[in-house]
């Protein structure tokens, strides 16, 4: 069928989630699990890895329908404070963790390390964390519901034929860009906006995400790490153009994405060819000389793509793709199919999937973990003045004074003892 159903996109995105969950998991099953040593370094990762900013998450306990913090390192963002909340409803309002799970979230771009399974919001080849949606989630179905509304208003077909992207100047690669677009023959163009803000004004410049539907294209360019904006383009109902590079970091949702079916990628190495997939992407004439290789190239791709997902096959010649018709109607059709998926990943949808994951971390624990807080700290301490006596931590507030881990355990060992639900 043209457009698959919503039974067949539901589907296809509990296959991509479990073979998500699969690469991360499996390699952890096979080679036994996490043991008590293998937590304790995770927790004082801080200390081992010396870079004190990239522990910034939360140690927490989750047993039956509580979370307890064990321990809260709070960032500047507001992260650490929105997950911890997120996990506290998660828990309270879901189905009970019958088997206890301790696990801890890092909430910064970066893991804290890339040998220790982490709960991070982002990851790339080699990086050995388990991926886990970012703190979007918290807010995410009334974020979700305003972006629909506003994409339901404005119909593609009336929307600006442009190409748009405005955010801050954490990556090259998005100063490249923007230099590149400004200096070719067509940098004059009104049809391509690259707006990288300077670090000064960013922050009080950035418009609405809701905002961004009113352009046909959106270029996804990463920060740090990924770009987290991609979760809300997908319910944008505009067709993506992503820059895509070796260093390819992805959030959980990027494995839903096919490229050529459900965006447009674009290779840094070549900017010639990104000039005419981008012209070629905005049915201008010009391309028919100089894209005589990037149009059918794209339309082999797109053929393929369909052929692979849905299984229906596409054979667009050159001449057909290249004009405006023919280019309006592809990139109409993958912002459609983008928009099967944002539509499709509701807050449920999202919950159950954090939930699998807390879960399945759970049975990958060698270590007791007891369904009562209190008694958990006080085995963790036990077991820590024995076998680690000398490791350190830096306190939850980040000062340079660093603990000796076991006395830090004794100490908040009798917080939670006398407190079952400390606050930060």
């Amino acid at each position: 069928s043209q457009h698959p159903t919503s039974e067949f996109i539901r589907s296809y995105i509990a296959k991509r989630l479990q073979i998500l969950a699969d690469d991360i998991f499996m390699p952890w099953e096979r080679n036994g699990g996490i043991d008590d040593d293998r937590q304790v370094n995770m927790v004082t990762c801080s200390f081992v890895t010396r870079m004190r900013w990239n522990a910034f998450g939360i140690w927490v306990h989750l047993s039956g329908n509580n979370a307890t913090i064990l321990r809260a390192q709070v960032d500047g963002l507001g992260r650490t404070t929105r997950i911890m909340k997120y996990i506290r409803k998660l828990a309270s309002e879901g189905p009970p963790f019958t088997r206890p799970v301790v696990v801890y979230i890092n909430v910064m771009d970066f893991p804290c390390s890339v040998i220790h399974p982490y709960l991070n919001f982002f990851t790339k080849r080699g990086v050995k964390g388990i991926l886990m949606p970012d703190d979007q989630v918290v807010s995410w179905r009334d974020k979700r519901r305003a972006i629909l509304q506003e994409a339901v208003q404005r119909p593609f077909s009336e929307r600006n034929n442009s190409l748009f992207f405005i955010g801050s100047p954490n990556n090259n690669q998005r100063m490249q860009m923007r230099d590149m677009l400004e200096g070719s023959e067509y940098g004059n163009q009104t049809d391509i906006t690259i707006e990288v803000l300077e670090h000064r004004s960013y922050k009080h410049l950035m418009r609405p995400i809701a905002d961004h539907s009113y352009y046909r294209y959106l270029l996804s360019i990463r920060g740090r790490t990924a770009s987290s904006r991609d979760m809300s383009f997908q319910v944008m109902n505009s067709t993506i153009v992503r820059l895509e590079d070796e260093d390819f970091w992805f959030q959980w949702y990027h494995v839903l994405w096919e490229p050529y079916y459900h965006y447009l990628p674009l290779h840094p190495t070549n900017t010639t060819m990104q000039m005419c997939a981008i012209r070629s992407m905005l049915g201008k004439p010009e391309v028919e000389a100089r894209g005589a290789r990037t149009v059918p190239s794209i339309a082999w791709e797109w053929s393929k793509a369909k052929r692979k997902l849905v299984g229906t096959h596409v054979n667009v010649s050159k001449r057909v793709f290249l004009s405006r018709s023919g280019s309006y109607a592809y990139n109409e059709e993958l912002a459609a199919n983008m928009m099967q998926i944002g539509e499709a990943i509701t807050q449920e949808l999202v919950d159950n999937y954090v939930r699998y994951i807390l879960r399945r971390y759970g049975r990958m624990q060698r270590y007791e973990v007891d369904p009562d807080p209190v008694n958990y700290v006080k085995r963790m301490k036990s077991y820590v003045a024995k076998r680690h006596r000398n490791v350190q931590v830096i306190p939850d507030d980040g000062a340079p004074i660093k603990y000796i881990f076991h006395k830090w355990l004794k100490r908040r060992w009798q917080q939670i003892k006398s407190c079952r639900d400390p606050e930060f």
